[in-house]
């Protein structure tokens, strides 16, 4: 599993004057411009993916609306990965990414707190059937990045 990436690079501009446009291709503009972005651009860039959610809300809680992104390989696979995508100015920081090829379930709770779970498998599941429960985290903003809060398994999907 890829170690959680508290991340500081730069995508390109999404508007020309002001805060950015939070939107699907201000998202895929995000994610195809930034370069520690790329194992995420490789599952968008697949034949049947797609941003499959895409939230418009402060989740940095500086009062401006930050950019949440799950991304799609198509098919039964869901989420493979996502990404926060801070509103510094007129640009956008990549400040979370989660590009595990998990099939993730993402969830925004709280006012700066995000919640992710995906399925944990065993040697022999099959990839419907996950024996290994569901590995859940918490994440906050801490004022300067996301950190893990809170981090349990479940036995169901729940």
């Amino acid at each position: 599993m890829a170690a959680l990436l508290g991340l500081t690079a730069l995508a390109a501009p999404a508007a020309a004057e002001g805060s950015p446009t939070c939107s699907m291709k201000a998202a895929r503009q995000a994610i195809r411009t930034t370069p520690a972005a790329a194992a995420l651009r490789a599952t968008l860039d697949g034949p049947f993916a797609l941003i499959a959610q895409l939230w418009c809300r402060d989740v940095t809680r500086d009062g401006v609306d930050d950019m949440t992104v799950t991304v799609s390989g198509g098919g039964t696979a869901g989420v493979m990965g996502w990404a926060v995508f801070r509103t510094v100015g007129a640009r956008r920081r990549l400040v979370l990414l989660r590009p595990d090829g998990q099939h993730f379930r993402i969830r925004l709770t709280g006012r700066s707190e995000i919640w992710e779970q995906y399925p944990v498998y065993r040697e022999r599941d099959p990839g419907c059937c996950p024996t290994g429960g569901y590995e859940n985290r918490r994440f906050r903003w801490d004022g300067d990045r996301f950190v893990v809060a809170r981090r349990w398994r479940t036995t169901d999907a729940g």
